[in-house]
């Protein structure tokens, strides 16, 4: 990849890789370990043509676990995904792609939450 014009490495993590859930902690554990390990390699690519991006969805209306779709507040399956073709089509991609239903999670430290 480090020999390529550009490329990248895109990882999926999820709003709970930011925030403990107490009554599954295993689910968001693995989510913050991505989130981490998605930091750590773009730090040791940093001097390279080698992008690395993490997108950070929220609850999400899919049979992901059974009964998800049905969740009131899981967002639509096609709206989560035209947020991220959307972001991941600007002119300058964040690190970290996050869907706007995530924004609470990603800021609830930082907020004292």
């Amino acid at each position: 990849m480090r020999g390529r014009p550009q490329a990248a490495v895109v990882t999926v993590s999820s709003g709970l890789a930011f925030v403990p859930k107490a009554a599954n902690p295993v689910y968001p554990a693995t989510k913050a370990a991505i989130h981490s390990w998605t930091q750590g390699l773009r730090h040791q690519v940093r001097d390279t043509p080698v992008s690395v991006r993490e997108i950070a969805p929220p609850l999400v209306a899919t049979e992901l676990t059974p009964g998800q779709s049905q969740v009131a507040a899981a967002m639509p399956l096609q709206k989560s995904i035209g947020e991220v073709q959307g972001i991941l089509s600007q002119l300058i991609v964040p690190d970290e792609i996050l869907v706007s239903r995530v924004g609470f999670q990603r800021r609830a430290e930082a907020e004292g939450r």
